[in-house]
């Protein structure tokens, strides 16, 4: 019988890692490769940071509204200063107390105070927050899905402050077109019979009827806008026809003028020569 033979098992070497001079191009480059992966990491991770601070901002305001009507004004500030305002009372409450006689303040402690002492001055001075009395924002806010922190855009927001509690300021209007229709209205001219169609919204408002939420509107829209384009329009084919006309005349009754110039009688003499023009 035969010996056998022996199977070689195949070992398949390990590829090994290219290691560059620190100085040389390609190591530039790996690092440069390196160091934007960090930054782009870093940058979402400060717009999700920023994206859940601003969901859970809006998110208070939007459970805080009531199940009909809106608030008042004197309820908004309520809402803030009794409310928003200290909600971390208890969480500071808690770290003092585990704090030993002697000790410094804690990380956490010390950044609560601090946010409780800015929120405090911005609404002395000023606190920006959603308009909930108004009824169209009020509205417009039940559809919001908690989640898409953009649509806030089309909102309309006061600010507010505690020195002067019955007054406020819209620091800005919104963009939607249930909110804006009304300062639209307000901004067109006197146009008898002609209705807000004619001027304004073709798209942004039957988009709106037909129940399509969320559609933002230029509020700073030109009356007249369509009306001078017509005229450069009228303008321009004005011309373009005087100029057509003129060369079509030039090159249509050029050969009847010659042929009406030849023949003409006064130019021959009685012999028939044929005279200068």
């Amino acid at each position: 019988m035969a010996p056998s033979k022996t199977s070689k098992t195949s070992t398949k070497s390990s590829k090994k890692e290219k290691i560059f001079h620190p100085q040389s191009r390609k190591a530039d480059q790996l690092s440069r490769k390196a160091q934007r992966k960090d930054k782009l990491v870093s940058l979402v991770s400060s717009r999700n940071k920023k994206h859940d601070i601003l969901a859970d901002f809006y998110g208070f305001f939007y459970h805080s509204m009531p199940a009909e009507g809106t608030l008042t004004l004197e309820e908004l500030h309520s809402l803030i200063a009794d409310v928003w305002l200290k909600r971390h009372d208890e969480e500071l409450e808690t770290e003092r107390a585990a704090r030993r006689k002697g000790r410094p303040k804690s990380v956490k402690e010390s950044r609560l105070e601090d946010l409780t002492l800015r929120e405090s001055e911005q609404y002395r001075t000023g606190f920006e927050v959603i308009d909930l009395t108004h009824p169209e924002n009020v509205t417009l806010f039940r559809t919001w899905d908690q989640k898409e922190v953009p649509f806030i855009d089309l909102l309309r927001f006061i600010r507010i402050c505690s020195a002067s509690p019955n007054t406020f300021v819209v620091s800005r209007p919104g963009k939607h077109y249930s909110i804006t229709k009304d300062l639209l209205a307000q901004s067109l001219p006197d146009s008898g019979d002609m209705e807000l169609d004619t001027y304004k919204m073709g798209r942004e408002r039957r988009r709106y009827d037909s129940g399509v939420s969320g559609t933002p509107i230029n509020t700073h829209f030109k009356v007249h806008r369509y009306e001078r384009e017509f005229k450069l329009i009228n303008h321009a084919a004005r011309e373009l026809f005087v100029i057509f006309n003129a060369v079509g005349r030039t090159f249509l009754f050029w050969p009847i003028l010659s042929a009406s110039t030849c023949l003409d009688p006064h130019r021959f003499d009685t012999e028939g020569t044929i005279l200068a023009v």
